[in-house]
């Protein structure tokens, strides 16, 4: 397995300082869920036409990959989906060697009133963009769709070849009450991509911390993906973004990945 961080963790980062850092920790990667102020990555001046190339350049010449590229796509809001972003996401995407794109069905971690045919019709339109591209859509273990079972029957009926998931190891744990065996038995070879964060409940509220300071069994979602052979990224996902009084990024990034080497060997 690989490990990465996503740029969510590290919102007031420039580009180089975040492709630095990941190279210096000894990370295989970075997932892209903004650059600074830009949350949809495409309107990152970093990955202008003028920029791309050198941009790109610097991701290679630094020994990482791109593991995911985030949309801001949610299938089931109203005005939560449009071609016009899931094309330039798409070809942004194919043109920095981006592993996959992903998507969330439903908005928030908990569960809510989702329209699942409309869900379903967007989720294979964005496939099928996809495809034109060569490119893999993820779509997330999220609110509704934390249940494992039925994000496993929406990507069984949208039936294309470049659909996988994104298996975010809170949400099913805590809102589905899943164990991690569960959840990886359960979408098995369909997991592309994995989030990884830590955290408590306190008071009715989830509380973030670094790894291993909270009380999700990451160590029993490292061994249930071995057993189903999965072979992809583990990605810290640290709301940095959403939180501003969480840890700074450089002592979190460099935490992450000792934690998690140790329980990869």
């Amino acid at each position: 397995m690989k490990i990465c961080f996503s740029t969510l963790g590290c919102p007031d980062w420039h580009f180089p300082e975040i492709v630095s850092a990941a190279a210096d920790l000894g990370y295989d990667g970075i997932e892209i869920r903004g650059v600074g102020k830009d949350v949809f990555a495409p309107d990152s001046p970093v990955f202008s036409d003028e920029r791309l190339a050198a941009s790109k350049a610097m991701i290679e010449k630094n020994g990482l990959s791109v593991f995911c590229l985030d949309t801001t796509c949610v299938l089931s809001l109203e005005n939560g989906y449009s071609e016009d972003k899931m094309r330039r996401t798409v070809w942004l995407a194919k043109k920095i060697g981006a592993k996959a794109v992903r998507v969330l069905g439903d908005a928030a971690p908990e569960p809510g009133d989702v329209d699942e045919a409309l869900v379903l019709k967007r989720l294979k339109e964005a496939t099928a963009i996809a495809a034109e591209y060569g490119v893999t859509v993820i779509i997330e273990t999220n609110g509704v769709y934390s249940d494992s079972k039925k994000l496993k029957s929406l990507i069984e009926a949208v039936g294309a070849d470049n659909l996988g998931a994104l298996w975010d190891i809170q949400h099913p744990y805590r809102v589905a009450g899943e164990s991690m065996e569960e959840t990886a038995k359960a979408l098995g070879g369909l997991i592309k991509h994995v989030h990884v964060k830590d955290s408590v409940v306190e008071n009715g509220k989830t509380v973030y911390k670094m790894t291993g300071y909270g009380k999700l069994p990451i160590k029993e979602a490292v061994a249930a993906l071995k057993s189903v052979g999965y072979e992809g990224a583990l990605s810290l996902e640290w709301l940095k973004r959403w939180n501003r009084d969480l840890e700074e990024p450089g002592i979190v990034f460099a935490h992450y990945i000792r934690a998690m080497k140790a329980m990869v060997k």
